[in-house]
């Protein structure tokens, strides 16, 4: 895991306590947060030789059952958009030590249904949240 993907974990985990990073463990219970990077965005300044700065897109949503209206999926969505609201100059220090400053701005709003096909069920879930561009720097 790269510095800045670490530096965004820790931020997203400070302000969405619980949320799971790219994937829930097999025997999650739905509704649950998880957060997935979409894109690692692109260095966007370089200092001697060294990332300064990246922008990277995450997707942030609950998962819920049948209903992507329900008011478990519309109050999880409310609670993930205030808390990636809440990232506007947050500060973080990475494992080595480095320090990092995350904000985020929302891009777009996500909904996503997947079919169980596996359990032969055929449940449907919904991931409900938002996109975010992540702006993390070196500090």
């Amino acid at each position: 895991m790269g510095h800045e993907a670490a530096a965004a974990k820790l931020a997203v985990e400070a302000v969405l306590p619980g949320i799971y990073f790219e994937s829930a463990p097999q025997n999650a219970t739905a509704p649950y947060k998880v957060c997935r990077m979409r894109s690692p965005g692109r260095d966007s300044q370089v200092i001697a030789g060294k990332r300064a700065m990246a922008s990277p897109l995450v997707d942030v949503g609950i998962w819920v059952e049948w209903d992507p209206c329900s008011a478990v999926a519309q109050a999880g969505a409310k609670e993930i958009d205030e808390a990636m609201e809440s990232l506007r100059s947050y500060r973080v220090t990475d494992a080595n030590g480095d320090g990092w400053e995350v904000s985020s701005m929302r891009e777009a709003m996500l909904l996503h249904e997947e079919v169980d096909t596996k359990s032969g069920s055929g449940k449907k879930f919904y991931w409900v949240g938002g996109s975010y561009r992540l702006s993390i720097s070196a500090v």
